[in-house]
């Protein structure tokens, strides 16, 4: 028997609290026991986990933060016709819709560091308007609490008229870089990284210099290219070069939405003006129709009968053609062949024959 008043050190792993109760561990020399007796009921001792650090990046407690605070002003619906809640970057905008006075517990949230009052305009109701430094703290991780979205989704949902909307992912290895004197005056942009998509928003503000944006490109598929989308959603290719780092590099003077698509479509290669195996004797020239209708077309060659023969590419008609000159060396039977490239690779090669007295 082993008391707990002769070697209180043996007794001091097992966390326990006891006031002014007999406590007897029943223990050989060499171990204690895994239970103990407390006015003869007998007690599981639990194992004692050792402490360890956790390393948590400042993204995720900025994260947890952000979500707690969120959380800990909509409770205040409860009580208040909360309006607008934006948070980022520790501050918050936040409007409350009551009477001419206010008592919610702003400073419970945060620091206020503005604060604005407005009626509403044929009411008697007043817009209160609170701009707050929310608490910046990593306690929540101390105290090993955690919050995730979803808690804040349900919280938000189960509120009448409200709607939640996870954003993408921001995508931190994607740049943009707007040069000095870009613009002519000082403009607002609206830009958004995200993991998928850049956005970089004013449709009124002309460029004067080329903005450089660098996306990392992360689905790595064949047929991979930038994408750009206009104000009016009209999309079109915008770069497939890809740096030694996997990043598409592009140049512009476009405002919009930058994004990743994938080609996979060959190019249309059609004769226009004979069909295969058609007598050309009368015709001064030959006509194709070549068509890439994702990325554009990048390159295109065309042999007659083994030779390189310059043809004219007329892109908006979509139009190939040659007009028979002396150069042109001619044979009974002619074998035509070409090749046609767009943007991201995709090929298309044909081969007709045509005669030509």
């Amino acid at each position: 028997m082993l008391l707990f008043d002769q070697r209180p050190e043996l007794f001091k792993k097992y966390l326990f609290k006891i006031n002014e109760i007999s406590l007897s561990v029943f223990s050989s020399s060499d171990s204690l026991s895994d239970s103990i007796k407390i006015d003869e009921e007998e007690y599981k001792i639990p194992k004692i986990v050792e402490p360890k650090t956790i390393n948590v990046s400042e993204f995720s407690i900025n994260s947890q933060i952000l979500v707690t605070s969120a959380l800990k002003t909509l409770s205040l619906t409860d009580s208040y016709e909360i309006i607008l809640l934006s948070l980022s970057g520790g501050n918050m905008d936040l409007e409350i819709l009551g009477g001419k006075t206010m008592n919610a517990p702003i400073d419970s949230i945060g620091d206020v560091l503005n604060y604005s009052l407005r009626q509403v305009p044929g009411e008697s109701r007043f817009k209160h308007g609170y701009l707050v430094q929310y608490k910046n703290s990593s306690k929540i991780f101390i105290e090993g609490t955690s919050v995730e979205a979803d808690s804040l989704k349900q919280y938000i949902e189960n509120i009448q008229n409200s709607l939640f909307k996870e954003l993408d992912p921001i995508n931190k290895d994607s740049k943009i870089q707007i040069p000095k004197n870009t613009f002519l005056k000082d403009v607002k942009l609206n830009i958004k990284n995200f993991e998928d998509s850049i956005k970089i928003e004013n449709p009124y503000v002309p460029l004067f210099k080329n903005i450089k944006i660098d996306f990392l490109n992360n689905k790595n598929s064949k047929g991979d290219y930038l994408a750009y989308r206009n104000f009016d959603g009209v999309e079109s290719f915008a770069s497939s070069k890809l740096d030694n780092k996997n990043y598409f590099n592009l140049k512009t003077k476009s405002l919009g939405t930058y994004f990743i698509k994938t080609d996979s479509i060959n190019p249309i290669i059609k004769p226009n003006n004979f069909n295969d195996g058609d007598w050309m004797s009368k015709k001064e020239l030959i006509k194709f129709t070549i068509l890439d209708k994702e990325t554009g077309i990048k390159s295109y060659q065309v042999k007659i009968n083994d030779k390189w023969i310059l043809f004219e590419y007329e892109y908006k008609k979509n139009e190939l053609f040659y007009r028979f000159d002396s150069y042109f060396k001619n044979n009974r039977e002619n074998k035509i062949e070409i090749t046609v490239e767009d943007m991201v690779g995709n090929k298309t090669e044909k081969i007709f024959t045509f005669y030509r007295d």
